[in-house]
């Protein structure tokens, strides 16, 4: 089935894309879509316009048993990332990020997640991402997906992410200041 919404994503280009962050934003649901996927779908669309490597949302099993599913995942240079893409209208707690760490945990130690978000992070998620050790989650708000869909800058705002959380131990800073 995920095949079929891959193949319905494949073909949208930037405005496309936007049009359709903004209908997730506001709450409406799109046509054909289930609720959540055409949120991670967007993600991975537009990292896939600017030339990163992408999987496509996806399942885990283990000697037969599903143990995960994925939102996808993303390859840029030196950076490998899983996303847990989360579309609710209300403030993001813990739980998006405390299940990606586990998933992390269970990956190569370069892995990193990105938990990207339609509303904004509580402060207990914002404070558990700073206190991780080692600091592996990035978190991503919707005015500052919505800007690197927009001026096509996906790829870069990671690395600018990536950089601070290197830097600055600031996992969820915003890279909208960079863009401007």
């Amino acid at each position: 089935m995920s095949t079929d919404y891959r193949q319905a994503i494949q073909d949208k280009g930037t405005s496309a894309l936007l049009s359709m962050l903004d209908e997730v934003e506001s709450g409406r649901q799109l046509a054909a879509w289930p609720p959540g996927r055409a949120f991670e779908h967007i993600i991975l669309r537009a990292f896939d316009i600017e030339g990163a490597e992408v999987t496509w949302p996806y399942s885990v099993p283990l000697e037969g048993v599903l143990i995960e599913q994925i939102d996808g995942a993303v390859h840029l240079d030196n950076l490998h990332c899983l996303i847990e893409a989360k579309d609710r209208d209300e403030t993001q707690g813990v739980e998006p990020v405390a299940k990606l760490r586990n998933q992390i945990m269970r990956r190569p130690a370069s892995t990193i997640g990105l938990v990207f978000t339609t509303s904004q992070y509580s402060i207990p998620a914002k404070m558990l991402t700073r206190m991780m050790n080692p600091l592996s989650i990035l978190l991503w708000e919707y005015q500052e997906l919505r800007q690197a869909v927009e001026e096509k800058t996906m790829c870069r705002s990671l690395k600018t992410k990536f950089k601070y959380a290197v830097e600055r131990r600031m996992p969820d800073y915003n890279v909208r200041k960079e863009l401007r």
